[in-house]
């Protein structure tokens, strides 16, 4: 590198010194004032060019400024990445991009002269956000487009199992469920045979309660949540149990305290079947009331259905617990429930020992499959069913094939959109579509 010094009268004098000796790609490196005047000095090999005074304005990249600016921008685009995907924030994603590192400055000024470059992104959150919402918009659309080829491509390669999926929907079954049970379906298979041996397997893996629990006695307490259906459970397997083996062995408690009237509704049932009657508001009330029912047969407990995230909620089962293993646990789930319920509410009363569920309201449900596929998952044995307010009357042990039947029955009704079928489908065939990161510099 040449560097040349110019001795000028000021500093007007030694730009044009330089100017005329160097060209306008001169750069100044430095300027000092001496004895006489000024003293510069410039060079024409740096890749820095010389600006005159005044606004600032970006000038081309160079080679290696283009390199670095190519691996920030990539770096800020796997911030983004991780951002998309919940492992970063708006703020991480600002401070790498204002870490860009630009153009270097090469030249000194003074209150005369500037002659510095610098050229970095710098994102603000709206426009962060934006870019965001547009980037997942984008990919949700892909994955959508590319689940509903993968559909119709599964329709037109395997056409007879794309009808037998459609059935196994109707029935209410998930996406992940039906590709199980196609999954085992013999190849040789097809049609009406195919159908039955599907059904046949459901019947297998669905568990019931082999006997009526209630002849075997015990201590149960009903559990679920809100509108299941408890309280009518309980009156239909007291009334059940009394007409088989009297009142004398039977009692009924309640700690469903947190309802207006609920308490009422038990001691009222009490009263008809002349059975007694209890209530307790905590642990070492219930453990009393136990024990002085030791002598009875059957003991059945109401609880109230609160919501999952109800503190009162936590209480009650915490009140369970205290008298655990003595009480048993009879989930109560309905059938007119979305399986998202079903599951909330397996998750929260699965610590109260269960032994068995009770599906309720089938005279009202459209399809069975949602709290069919969750008692197969959780292996819990399936007690009683109910259809009807009628008491006894509308109560039964539950049998598979029965149930099964009933959930085909109510399936023939359904009217499913092509929409549902491509949903289920991607459900259990999910596409993750990730764009390529590129840089496009210079």
């Amino acid at each position: 590198m040449t560097i040349k010094r110019y001795f000028a009268a000021d500093m007007r004098q030694a730009m044009r010194l330089v100017k005329n000796d160097l060209g306008l790609d001169a750069t100044i490196l430095n300027q000092q004032k001496v004895a006489g005047g000024v003293e510069v000095l410039a060079t024409l090999e740096l890749s820095q060019p010389t600006r005159p005074p005044g606004p600032v304005t970006p000038e081309p990249l160079l080679n290696e400024e283009k390199q670095q600016l190519r691996v920030a921008i990539n770096q800020a685009k796997q911030v983004i990445n991780r951002a998309q995907q919940g492992s970063a924030t708006t703020t991480d994603v600002n401070l790498q991009l204002r870490s860009t590192p630009g153009l270097k400055s090469v030249s000194k000024t003074d209150s005369t002269m500037t002659a510095t470059s610098v050229v970095h992104p710098n994102v603000t959150d709206h426009q962060f956000s934006a870019l965001q919402n547009e980037v997942s918009g984008m990919r949700a659309l892909l994955e959508q487009q590319l689940g509903q080829l993968g559909w119709l491509k599964y329709c037109k390669q395997n056409p007879a199992k794309a009808q037998l999926w459609k059935k196994l929907q109707a029935i209410g079954f998930s996406g992940h469920y039906c590709q199980q049970l196609l999954a085992n379906l013999p190849l040789q298979q097809q049609g009406l045979d195919a159908w039955r041996n599907l059904l046949a397997n459901i019947v297998k893996k669905l568990p019931v309660t082999s006997k009526d629990i209630t002849d075997q006695g015990g201590i149960f307490a009903c559990v679920g949540p809100t509108g299941a259906g408890k309280t009518t459970t309980i009156g239909k397997l007291a009334t059940r149990y009394a007409l088989k083996h009297g009142t004398d062995k039977l009692a009924l408690v309640t700690m469903d305290t947190f309802r207006i009237g609920a308490t009422d509704q038990i001691k009222t049932l009490g009263k008809i079947l002349n059975v007694p009657v209890k209530v307790v508001e905590d642990g070492q009330q219930l453990q009393t009331v136990l024990d002085s029912f030791q002598k009875k047969s059957l003991v059945l407990i109401d609880t109230a259905g609160l919501n999952h995230q109800d503190p009162k909620l936590q209480l009650q089962l915490s009140i369970l617990n205290q008298v655990r293993p003595m009480v048993r646990g009879l989930l109560v789930l309905s059938t007119t429930s979305q399986q998202q319920v079903l599951q909330v509410a397996y998750n929260t009363y699965s610590q109260t020992r269960l032994v068995g569920g009770v599906l309720t309201k089938l005279d009202e449900a459209s399809r069975l499959g949602e709290a069919i596929e969750l008692l197969m998952d959780k292996h819990l044995a399936v007690s009683y069913v109910t259809d009807g307010q009628r008491i006894p009357d509308d109560i039964h042990q539950a049998r598979a094939y029965q149930l099964i039947s009933r959930a085909v029955a109510l399936s023939q009704h359904a009217e499913l959109a092509e929409s549902e079928l491509m949903s289920a489908y991607m459900q259990a065939n999910p596409v993750a579509v990730t764009p390529p990161m590129q840089a496009n510099v210079g």
